[in-house]
This record gives structure tokens, C-alpha cells and sequence, in this order.
């Protein structure tokens, strides 16, 4: 607030008092560190402004100041903020739009930046078509040197692959790994070979995606910069070794890479090695243990704000259940992930692997419950809501083991 709107005959302090004036009054509501208006107050504010003359430039330090955000969410992704920046930038979601817009309207390359920072943040959050719009928009009327735009290319592909369009992602993949290297970005060029990973794990193509990111991995010198990268390319490696059958491969890479999200407090990559650990312990029939994996996986997810994760997770705890015989519980797992579904706006939901253990969910819950009394707690469930599921099969929402 201070960034924005401090300055001229209204300084820092006085624009404190002026605040502490206004939210007495009831005219601001607070939560948290975040201030509310309701939009007749919003609306006959921005009349004042443009009476004014001001609001251009408020507007371009409002822009300025969630680039800026951006920026240092995407420097802590990989380690102990990752969860503080997730939750940031989901509360203040309109105001990063409201950013994007100003600088879109400017033709800025800060567009095709701040699009191509917050991409993956707003897929893994649940605003993935949004995500979408904006990144072709930017990409197509802004320029922007070709280390940004390797960046942003890279965002769009992960929005394409997610809704199904494995032709535009591996093409926007191609774009990005091109656009990586003119700018000898090491990390881009990282970036655009989990993308190939990713499309490829998703039509059941695990050798493929290994091959992506080994070569990736074995050229790309590790900095400081390219640990991001190196990150999402680890955790692509493992899903490809379980796909493939691999399994005590796979669960020592899973181990080792959680075992180094732990060491610096990141939460995406765990909880998807904690999804791997889960898959592996159901194809070696070790049900509970699955288990246990599912629900670390979901903690992690929730922590972070993960609707995607969370889908996931779910599906791949209901099959977990099942195994184990608590047949109602997955029967609420099941329909808390369907919710999530929808609501994401994702069509691709997991990879082979993980569909084949929801279709065995389904036959074992059928055989038990029976068609009647399946849809009788699908429907509970639901009615519950997935939050409330999640409150249920986790307990409270507290920090990550």
C-alpha cells in the first residue's frame, strides 16, 4: 500500500493515519495485512483519481510494484518462502491481473515477464485458462528479450499440456528451448525439457521423458540460477522411472530429492516425490504405506495451495484406501477430487499409471459399496465439499512434517 500509494503531500506516515482513519470509519475492512473496499467505494474512488489526473500514475506504480513481487516470488520458489509466495500472490490474485492489464496496455515487455513468472504459480493454483490468456496475449503484442520470452513460451506450454494440447505444448516446448538458447539461459533451456518431459509422461511415453531431461541434465552446468530447472527436471525423472517399472530406482531418487526439498523448506517437489512414494508402495502392495505417502502428498499440496496437486493427490488416495479396505473413506476422497477437477479446469489428470489405479479404485468400490451406495457418499461428499473432506481424511491445516 505504501509503494503505491505514498508520495507527494501524503507520505508514509501520513498515509498510515489516513488508513487507520478510513478503517474506522468502516470504509477499508482489513485481513490480515490486506485492506478491502467494496466496489461502489472502489468505483467513486477511481472517479476521484481520474478527476484528478493521477490515476496513470498510480496505476504504473501498482504495476511496478506486483512485477517487482514477481520477481522475488519466483527468486524463493525454491526454497523455504515457496509456501508464503504461494499463498501471496492466491490472496492477491486480482491485483496481479489488474498489473498484467497495465502493462499489456502499454505494449510492455514487462508483460510477457511478469506472465511468464507468475504462469506456473497461477496453473498450480487453479487459474489456468486465465494463466493462458494472458501469456498468448502478452506473447503475441508485446516484445521482449528472448530470455523472458523463453520464460514465458515455457508458461504457456504448461497450460496447453494441462488441458490436453500436446501438439501446441511440444511446439511452445520447441519455441522455448530455441528462445533459451539464443539467450544462454541454462535454466530455460532446463525449463523447456521438463515441458517435453511432461508431454510425454502424460500420453505414456516414460522412456521419452527420462531422455528429455537426462540430456538436460547432463548438459546444464548447475548454478545458483539454473536450480529451479534442475529442480522440475528431477521430479519429472522420477515419475518416468516409476513409469517404466523401475521402482527401487525410483524410490531412491524419490528419497534422496526429498530429502533435499527438507533440507531447504521447498514444498511443490516434496510433496510430488511423497506422490511417487505413494505410487510405488501401491504397485509393490504395500497399501498403508501408500497411504501415509498419499496424505504427506496432500499435506504438502494444501500448504501450498496446490487445486492441481490436491486433484491428484486424492485420486491417488482414494486408490490408496481402497487397497487398504476403507472403501468409504475412498469413496470421499474420490468425490473431493472430482470437485477439485472441475474446478481447475484441467483435463489431463495424471499419467497412465495413475488413471489405471483410479479405474481400479472404481471396480473395487462398485464390488463392495454397490452402484446405490457409491453414489450416496460421492454425493455427501460433495455436498461436504473438498475442503472439508481434506479436513477430514488430514486433520487441520498445519505445516508439513
Amino acid at each position: 500500500m505504501q509503494q503505491v500509494c505514498a508520495g507527494g503531500p501524503l507520505g508514509a506516515e501520513a498515509l498510515a493515519a489516513a488508513l487507520a482513519g478510513l478503517e474506522r470509519k468502516s470504509v477499508l475492512s482489513r485481513r490480515g495485512n490486506r485492506y478491502r473496499l467494496l466496489d461502489t467505494l472502489r468505483e467513486y474512488g477511481s472517479t476521484w483519481l481520474d478527476e484528478l489526473g493521477e490515476t496513470a500514475t498510480l496505476s504504473h506504480r501498482h504495476a511496478h510494484y506486483f512485477l517487482e513481487q514477481a520477481r522475488r516470488a519466483d527468486a524463493g520458489w525454491w526454497g523455504p518462502d515457496q509456501t508464503w509466495w504461494y499463498r501471496r500472490l492466491d490472496d492477491a490474485h486480482a491485483d496481479p491481473r489488474a498489473a498484467l492489464d497495465h502493462w499489456l496496455s502499454t505494449s510492455s515487455g514487462a508483460a510477457v515477464e511478469m506472465c511468464g513468472l507468475l504462469g506456473f504459480f497461477s496453473s498450480c493454483c487453479g487459474y489456468l485458462q486465465v494463466a493462458g490468456e494472458y501469456l498468448e496475449v502478452a506473447l503475441a503484442r508485446c516484445a521482449a528479450p528472448a530470455r523472458i520470452r523463453a520464460r514465458a513460451l515455457w508458461a504457456l506450454g504448461i497450460t496447453r499440456v494441462l488441458i490436453g494440447d500436446s501438439a501446441g505444448a511440444h511446439t511452445l516446448a520447441e519455441l522455448a528451448a530455441r528462445q533459451a538458447e539464443r539467450g544462454e539461459d541454462t535454466d530455460g533451456m532446463l525449463r523447456s525439457a521438463y515441458l517435453s518431459s511432461l508431454i510425454h509422461l502424460l500420453a505414456g511415453r516414460p522412456r521419452a521423458a527420462q531422455g528429455a531431461v537426462d540430456a538436460a541434465l547432463a548438459r546444464s552446468p548447475r548454478t545458483p540460477k539454473s536450480e529451479a530447472g534442475r529442480l522440475l527436471c528431477r521430479t519429472a525423472r522420477v515419475f518416468a522411472l516409476t513409469g517404466q517399472g523401475h521402482l527401487d530406482r525410483a524410490r531412491a531418487d524419490a528419497e534422496e530429492l526429498r530429502a533435499e526439498c527438507i533440507g531447504r523448506g521447498e514444498r511443490w517437489a516434496r510433496s510430488y516425490t511423497d506422490y511417487q512414494l505413494a505410487v510405488v508402495a501401491l504397485l509393490q502392495d504395500q497399501a498403508a504405506a501408500a497411504s501415509t505417502h498419499a496424505r504427506s502428498m496432500l499435506r504438502g499440496k494444501r500448504s501450498i495451495g496446490d487445486r492441481y496437486g490436491l486433484a491428484l493427490g486424492l485420486d491417488l488416495l482414494a486408490a490408496a484406501l481402497a487397497a487398504e479396505g476403507a472403501i468409504e473413506q475412498a469413496a470421499a476422497a474420490r468425490a473431493a477430487a472430482e470437485v477439485l477437477w472441475s474446478s481447475v479446469g484441467q483435463a489431463e489428470r495424471g499419467t497412465p499409471d495413475a488413471r489405471h489405479m483410479q479405474a481400479r479404485y472404481e471396480r473395487a468400490a462398485h464390488a463392495v459399496l454397490g452402484q446405490e451406495r457409491h453414489e450416496e457418499l460421492m454425493a455427501r461428499s460433495v455436498a461436504i465439499g473438498s475442503e472439508g473432506v481434506l479436513q477430514d481424511l488430514l486433520g487441520p491445516v498445519n505445516e508439513v512434517n
